[in-house]
């Protein structure tokens, strides 16, 4: 039993490093080693399983958790290597979301009923109660997580945040009086634990009302890598059977998986605390946030003039984004020929990074960009090199062979490979219309670098935050010939997406800040949306799933609105709607035709 327990320890121990591995050496070695964490735990069960079955127990209770636990885990440690080598991959596997979801919520009933049967062998029943309604709240908010992840409860990160101060605070109740009724012997840990849950349940508090006092990267790491381990693990170890260490390896991974990992499998928050020494980091520039645009909401909300669009399409158009100070900052030849490299240039000044591909034995003269836009949010994003694969789905693939494919890394982000890691300078919240500077500052640069003549064919395919900056790229410029948009915010102004919509919650971060005068926030926010400047677009198409919980159906649906006021031909754009559907979710075999087409 203790070999096994031993192992279980193990093999957690193993998962996190594989984890982490992904980030700081690489994502196929944080693979290999997620998988032999997920090798040693299956392991164990089914030994288990086999010496259940040899003493004819095999459907007593503990051993039926067993049973249960083996194709859960497995679907939970396959996860664990989607995250680490092709990320959305396992989204697009039919009926991998289901199953993920069925398997999360039987994690959370074997704990839930594992622990309530190993608390109840305890004398005091005082202790029973308690420890049963917090766990009851673990369970829940663990539900919560999952259901969340669904989409089945909409915008389910504040109601999980509250359960977690819940949580917090029934623990130091919970230690508080363990200090008085302790013996002398297990009074000094019952303390510490105090201390450590106090900590915690202030943390949460000022995260909560005080949301720009800690930086958002450390808050996920304190709360991913602190909160569980030092109150949760700490009271499950303590008063539950040491055998039922399996149901803390089911909470904590629930809870680490379920609601970090998919809100940020970038591992951003990683990068926001410096673990990775990226070359620039330290020399970021920090952004008080600037919560008070200084005018009514109605006011700052209300629709554009005519002058105010005339003047944005000027400045635009008049733009200087010529290439300066270009420089190769990373150059490898890729074992299939293909050549991979990291460029600096400067963007008003600040120096940014970008990444650009070469296929083996394309025509460098005649071959089109594909400019490809990552989706991410106010804090510090990550695009990798593995990135520049999913700018085309598996089915094909192979049509990347026949693009120059480049991606640039956005103001305040990181571009991070096997062997290199960069930060580009600049504010990361400014993420719509800086990051369309950005982007078309980049193309520029591989124009030069390659003698690509001005009128070269460039296909913009962008999602979630990529999508908004490609239609604004083509509603503001002449740089783009056919954009593929998957799940694009369409507008700003508007009272409904403050209200009702997650992206409502970053106006503070993304268009007040740097703080600057109403008019200039206004300026930012009409710019931002490209429904202004639908009139001036190349052909393009639209994805939009009905149940994305990030960009709502919303968005897509005002967009139609506008093409029919403007009466803008038909044949030059598509709107692809799919009901059921989440975030980022497109028709493979649309985008693929999409991307064949334009090579044509």
């Amino acid at each position: 039993m203790k070999i096994k327990l031993a192992l279980i320890n193990l093999s957690l121990i193993i998962f996190v490093i594989g984890l982490f591995s992904a980030v700081g050496i690489g994502m196929q070695s944080g693979a290999v080693i997620v998988l032999v964490s997920s090798a040693l735990i299956l392991t164990v069960y089914v030994i288990q399983i086999i010496q259940s079955t040899g003493q004819n127990r095999l459907w007593r209770f503990r051993n039926l958790l067993y049973t249960l636990a083996i194709p859960v885990l497995a679907v939970i440690f396959i996860h664990g290597f989607g995250i680490s080598i092709d990320m959305p991959f396992l989204g697009n596997v039919p009926g991998f979301s289901s199953a993920y979801l069925a398997a999360g919520l039987l994690l959370v009933f074997l704990f839930l009923t594992g622990s309530i049967r190993a608390v109840s062998k305890l004398d005091s029943r005082r202790k029973r109660l308690l420890l049963i309604t917090i766990l009851s709240i673990v369970a829940g908010i663990s539900a919560l997580g999952l259901f969340g992840m669904a989409g089945i409860v909409p915008f389910s990160g504040w109601v999980i945040t509250y359960s977690l101060l819940f949580l917090a605070l029934s623990y130091l109740i919970f230690f508080i009086t363990m200090v008085f009724s302790s013996t002398e012997e297990n009074k000094a840990e019952s303390l510490v634990l105090v201390i450590l849950s106090g900590v915690m349940t202030f943390f949460l508090i000022a995260k909560i009302y005080f949301p720009h006092m800690i930086p958002l990267g450390l808050a996920s790491a304190i709360i991913t890598f602190g909160f569980v381990p030092v109150l949760v693990l700490p009271l499950s170890i303590s008063y539950t059977d040491k055998f039922y260490f399996f149901t803390v390896f089911v909470l904590y991974f629930v809870l680490l998986d379920l609601y970090f990992i998919h809100v940020d499998r970038n591992f951003s928050y990683l990068v926001n605390v410096g673990v990775n020494g990226c070359v620039g980091y330290e020399d970021a520039t920090a952004y008080p946030i600037n919560s008070d645009p200084g005018i009514a909401l109605e006011e700052l909300l209300k629709e554009p003039t005519a002058n105010e669009l005339s003047a944005i399409l000027t400045e635009w158009r008049e733009k200087d984004f010529t290439p300066s100070q270009v420089q190769t900052e990373f150059s490898e030849v890729q074992p299939n020929g293909d050549s991979l490299k990291v460029v600096s240039h400067l963007v008003n000044g600040l120096k940014h990074y970008g990444l650009i591909r070469i296929p083996k034995g394309i025509n460098i003269s005649q071959a089109p960009i594909l400019l490809g836009l990552m989706g991410g949010g106010t804090g510090i994003d990550v695009l990798k090199t593995s990135d520049m694969n999913r700018l085309s789905s598996g089915k094909c693939r192979e049509l990347l062979d026949d693009y120059i494919s480049i991606m640039p890394s956005f103001r305040g982000n990181i571009v991070r490979g096997e062997d290199f890691c960069f930060r580009s300078e600049g504010y990361a919240g400014d993420v719509w219309m800086g990051a369309a500077e950005d982007a078309v500052a980049f193309l520029e640069v591989v124009k030069l670098m390659y003698n690509k003549t001005t009128n070269v064919k460039t296909l913009v395919k962008g999602t979630s935050r990529g999508a908004t900056v490609a239609l604004i790229i083509g509603g503001l410029t002449k740089k783009s010939d056919y954009i593929i948009a998957t799940s694009a915010h369409t507008k700003f102004l508007d009272p409904y997406v403050v209200d009702n919509e997650l992206v409502g919650n970053s106006y503070s971060r993304a268009f007040y800040t740097p703080k600057a005068s109403p008019e200039e926030i206004r300026r930012r926010l009409i710019t931002s949306s490209p429904y202004y400047f639908l009139n001036n677009l190349p052909a393009f198409e639209v994805h939009q799933g009905t149940e994305d919980q990030k960009t709502t159906i919303w968005h897509a649906r005002v967009l139609e609105d506008r093409l029919s006021e403007i009466g803008r031909n038909a044949s030059t754009n598509h709107v692809y709607v799919y009901d059921g559907k989440g975030h980022a979710y497109d028709d493979d075999d649309i985008v693929c035709a999409s991307l064949r087409r334009f090579l044509k």
